[in-house]
């Protein structure tokens, strides 16, 4: 990873993102596109751009592919009770 060259390590650094930017990133950890949690929030792509920003700057990633890489040392900390739903 890019940003701090270190990985987030605790469900501390998750809990300092907002609802969205926890909700945004948590749907792109399960791989879904930008386009595809716009719509399932009702808002705009270009907000969950934005959402997505801010909340890997919080996490210190740069990108998809480092928050892949965090999903994979900490996959207990993506999962839902809805698991494999799609948000409302």
């Amino acid at each position: 990873m890019q940003a701090n060259n270190s990985m987030p390590t605790t469900w501390t650094t998750l809990t300092t993102l907002t609802d969205r930017e926890r909700t945004v990133t948590l749907l792109i950890g399960k791989g879904y596109e930008d386009k595809e949690i716009a719509h399932f929030l009702h808002t705009q792509p270009s907000t969950v751009y934005t959402q997505k920003k801010t909340g890997f700057a919080k996490l210190g990633l740069k990108t998809r592919r480092d928050l892949f890489q965090f999903v994979a040392h900490y996959p207990h900390l993506f999962l839902t009770d809805n698991e494999g739903e799609k948000p409302d």
